[in-house]
């Protein structure tokens, strides 16, 4: 009845064509079906193409009803958790079906489904929204010019090609309605007769026919060229190399057959590779792959074997075998490097720079995502750009899922360290910038984390107010987090810990929540630290985000995981050790209420330069540099510990600290600053320490830090041979015994 409403012919015409034949089963299938039907027909059934035409599927009438059949069935039957790069094999071939189709019918004026139409503009657009929307619900969209910009802003579709798209599909469909205005028909195609493609070009803005089909080529043509870019064309027969690969899953193999398929296609090293490749079904990971991955891993197999290097090819396989039995699970990754040339090539270039890039994509897959983006090996994220990318990841996780919540920070975490490192590794950058990303990574993740753990605390106890006179009106507590060592001093490494102390400004009489259960502020505070800590060291699905020592509280590992900032700063003043305050120098608060994180500063800058005991400064920092020799140096005999032996970062670090704190009360500027090259570097501006100290310094930290910083990356410790850095141990050593000897400032 409903059908025969809408869609049948009376003497004053009709109100819409319908076409059921989308509904599961197609034309056998029953008109209506339940939602237990439509949730096992996707389950069981559901077909590739389906998956496109549900991109623009949405609810007409019953929205509130369909609502979780959404979100819980055709939402994950179209969007994939993870990404899909599979779709291109599908879209190549319903390209493939349309273009036999266009060729058997004659379309070729088809711009609906001819070369260039509409159809393929779709099937671009929406390929891309399958590769990527379980991850970014911003892709989730129906409307395709609404996603076109939001393609561009992944990273997946070029400004040019956006612009080209959205131009040709605005061209295409206007003309499509012309068509179909002409004699109120479901046509696609231009006319034949000549008096009805000039009324077209006419109603098109065109002067005539020539004109209109000079601007449909050109605007198919750039449809053809954008699309080709996001789809291959069909895959060229197999080749002896691609499938003596695929030979390798048999029982039977020829290892020199392989071996001369290898060396026909002019692979570097090739008697090397074929060990490699020979064991590589073994992989738990592998050896269950199906037919369809097969032929995936194979066909990249072969490209990546015929672009390797001449240099170190067989120590280069390695890696991306590596690489390749991590995702061996997933064969969709296989298709996105296989589909992708540009993606492909960067990770030949990841994988060049050594193991450290290598072993962070083997252990998280997700960042051959991040190599999509061709200007990924190009340029230093900037804070504005990893708060944006931030931001977007956790808009898509609801705020009643923390376990989620926690998973979007580290895949931001390791997204962003990933890209620092292509920039370090690959760009060469000067450490100070790479140090300076690395900790606003951990500032915005702490700032986030910070955020849920109060959020979480206040649903379950209310939110910690107090009154800050007797009679005066409750008004919300605040907290923020004091960043010590090289969080504070901004010299954050890739595996760095995070050294918190969480002050909050609580006072008065009435000290307790506003929730219907009331608890004491610090039993809220406890329960949100608790929570906050949590969050930052939890192992998860994804991984861990931070070790975090909170051991620099006032009173250690007995003091309150909270700490009332009155309450600190009767500590800072009277009961701080001079390690204590060393320690100080190098903090600042890093996240939390503004005006709490002011106030902080200016506590931390008082005490620096009131609260220290100066008479014995210098044998205290002597006595304590000296025990950290004894205790913490890692060296052997003909070893350096970079950090801890004499001459080596801890003298250069307790220098700084020695100066700045004997000179912070005649002149406060040398300790405005956290990190130590600008503590020296404020020493010699205000004539404190000679230039030439202060360069002789600046040179060899900087030299021991990038050293140390490498290393790291090489899963290497910070002890050397004692040969190398003789002349700045040297010059460091001589600089400490001048100033903590004699008391003289060089």
């Amino acid at each position: 009845m409903l059908i025969r409403l809408l869609d049948e012919r009376t003497a004053d015409g009709f109100v819409f064509r319908v076409d059921l034949r989308l509904r599961p089963y197609g034309d056998s299938g029953p008109l209506v079906c339940s939602f237990a039907a439509f949730e096992d027909y996707l389950q069981s059934a559901g077909r590739d193409w389906e998956r496109y035409a549900y991109v623009k599927a949405r609810a007409l009438t019953g929205q509130a009803l369909f609502a979780p059949v959404q979100t819980h069935v055709l939402r994950p039957f179209v969007y994939r958790r993870y990404l899909d790069f599979g779709v291109f094999d599908s879209l190549r071939e319903m390209r493939g079906l349309i273009a036999r189709e266009v060729v058997r019918r004659d379309l070729a004026d088809h711009v609906k489904l001819g070369p260039g139409g509409i159809r393929e503009i779709e099937f671009a657009a929406q390929s891309l929204q399958l590769i990527r929307g379980g991850q970014d619900a911003l892709l989730r969209e129906v409307s395709l010019l609404a996603v076109l910009p939001r393609l561009r802003g992944v990273k997946l579709l070029g400004d040019a090609a956006v612009t080209s798209l959205h131009e040709a599909y605005l061209f295409l469909r206007k003309l499509e309605n012309r068509l179909q205005m002409l004699d109120d028909q479901q046509t696609h195609s231009l006319p034949v007769e000549a008096l009805a493609i000039e009324r077209i070009a006419s109603a098109m803005g065109f002067a005539g026919e020539t004109e209109l089909r000079a601007e449909l080529d050109q605007q198919r043509g750039s449809v053809i060229a954008c699309v080709g870019a996001v789809a291959l064309p069909a895959q060229s027969a197999a080749t002896p190399l691609l499938l003596e690969l695929l030979a390798l899953w048999e029982q039977h193999r020829d290892e020199q057959a392989l071996l001369a398929a290898l060396q026909s296609r002019a692979v570097p090293e090739a008697a090397q590779l074929v060990p490699q490749l020979v064991e590589l079904p073994q992989a738990p990971r592998l050896r269950r792959l199906d037919a369809i991955g097969r032929r995936r891993l194979a066909a990249l197999l072969e490209c990546l074997l015929t672009q390797l290097p001449a240099v170190q090819a067989p120590l280069l396989l390695r890696r991306l075998l590596s690489i390749i039995e991590a995702i061996g699970q997933r064969s969709a990754y296989f298709s996105l490097l296989l589909e992708n040339s540009g993606a492909r090539q960067r990770l030949l270039t990841v994988c060049a720079q050594g193991d450290f890039l290598a072993a962070r994509i083997a252990a998280h897959p997700l960042l051959l995502d991040e190599l999509l983006d061709a200007e990924v090996l190009q340029q230093l994220p900037l804070r504005a750009t990893l708060q944006a990318d931030l931001n977007a990841r956790l808009a898509e996780v609801a705020g009643d899922e923390p376990d989620r919540q926690v998973e979007a920070l580290y895949r931001f975490q390791r997204a962003a360290l990933f890209r620092v490192a292509l920039a370090d590794l690959i760009g060469g950058l000067p450490l100070m910038q790479v140090s300076d990303r690395l900790t606003e990574i951990a500032e915005l993740i702490t700032e986030s984390a910070m955020q849920m753990a109060w959020q979480q605390m206040v649903e379950r106890f209310g939110t910690p107010s107090c009154c800050d006179t007797p009679g005066g009106a409750l008004r919300a507590v605040r907290v923020a987090a004091i960043g010590y060592g090289k969080l504070g001093g901004r010299e954050l490494g890739y595996a760095s810990d995070l050294d918190l102390v969480f002050l909050h400004d609580s006072m008065g009489e009435q000290q307790q929540t506003t929730g219907d259960a009331p608890v004491d502020n610090q039993l809220f505070f406890l329960r949100w630290a608790q929570r906050l800590l949590h969050l930052l060291t939890v192992h998860t699905g994804a991984g861990r985000l931070y070790e975090v020592d909170m051991r620099l509280r006032p009173s250690g590992n007995g003091g309150l995981l909270v700490t009332r900032i009155e309450a600190f700063a009767e500590y800072q003043y009277g009961e701080a050790w001079t390690w204590e305050h060393q320690a100080l120098l190098h903090a600042r608060a890093v996240a939390g209420d503004p005006l709490l994180r002011q106030r902080i500063e200016a506590l931390r800058l008082d005490v620096l330069q009131n609260a220290v005991h100066r008479e014995d400064l210098r044998q205290r920092v002597q006595d304590m540099r000296e025990r950290m020799r004894r205790e913490l140096s890692a060296a052997k005999a003909g070893q350096f510990d970079l950090k801890q032996d004499r001459g080596g970062i801890a003298d250069i670090e307790f220098l700084a600290q020695y100066w700045a704190l004997r000179w912070a009360q005649q002149y406060p500027a040398v300790v405005l600053y956290a990190d130590t090259i600008r503590e020296l570097e404020t020493l010699a501006s205000g004539a404190l320490v000679a230039q030439e100290t202060v360069d002789s310094l600046v040179q060899a930290y900087q030299a021991y830090r990038a050293v140390l910083h490498h290393r790291s990356l090489d899963g290497l410790g910070g002890v050397v041979e004692a040969d190398l850095f003789v002349d700045q141990r040297a010059a460091v050593t001589a600089i400490w015994n001048a100033a903590m000897t004699s008391g003289d400032v060089l």
